[in-house]
């Protein structure tokens, strides 16, 4: 994924469509680019106008948002859209993925104590793609489908993470 999440700071905070550019356009983000490969085909068409831009708002976000109102229109569209789909991946990555992630241990121990299998981060798109499609009005998370836009090199931290929780797991079962 070419996006870095936690880019723009809102941390584990959803983001609603004050916080957008566009809200329309990071619905189209959520809802049709819902893979890796689509997201970074849209990224690439602005990642070259915003990246610059993305320094000046992190040293001095007021101003960059200032400045941005100067720019010709076509630069200042790339940099909102830019903006726009940082946006979206860091409320997916914080408020999903990394959820996910840092608890998955905590699930799987919980699994073994009830004979379940823990729910991988597959498992919950399998869910998430059965809730009913809507119109978000406050987050993009509040309605499905989500998308899933973890890299390979995701998958692979991913499937380590698994491993090592259960080898951690079968160990203390041992150990008993």
């Amino acid at each position: 994924m070419t996006a870095n999440a936690g880019v723009l700071n809102w941390g584990y905070n959803p983001v609603g469509p004050e916080q957008f550019f566009d809200w329309k356009y990071a619905q189209k983000v959520w809802f049709d680019l819902n893979t890796a490969e689509s997201y970074d085909a849209e990224w690439a068409k602005y990642q070259g106008d915003f990246k610059p831009w993305l320094a000046l708002y992190k040293a001095d976000k007021r101003k960059a948002l200032a400045e941005l109102k100067s720019y010709p229109e076509a630069k200042r569209r790339n940099i909102e859209r830019g903006y726009d789909m940082q946006l979206a991946y860091d409320d997916w990555r914080d408020l999903l993925y990394m959820r996910w992630y840092k608890g998955y241990a905590h699930e799987a121990y919980r699994a073994t104590l009830t004979k379940k299998k823990a729910q991988t981060f597959d498992d919950s798109l399998a869910i998430w793609v059965t809730f009913k499609p809507c119109v978000p009005v406050r987050f993009l998370n509040q309605c499905g489908p989500i998308p899933d836009w973890r890299d390979d090199e995701d998958k692979a931290k991913e499937q380590a993470m698994m491993r090592k929780v259960v080898d951690d797991l079968a160990a203390r079962a041992a150990k008993k």
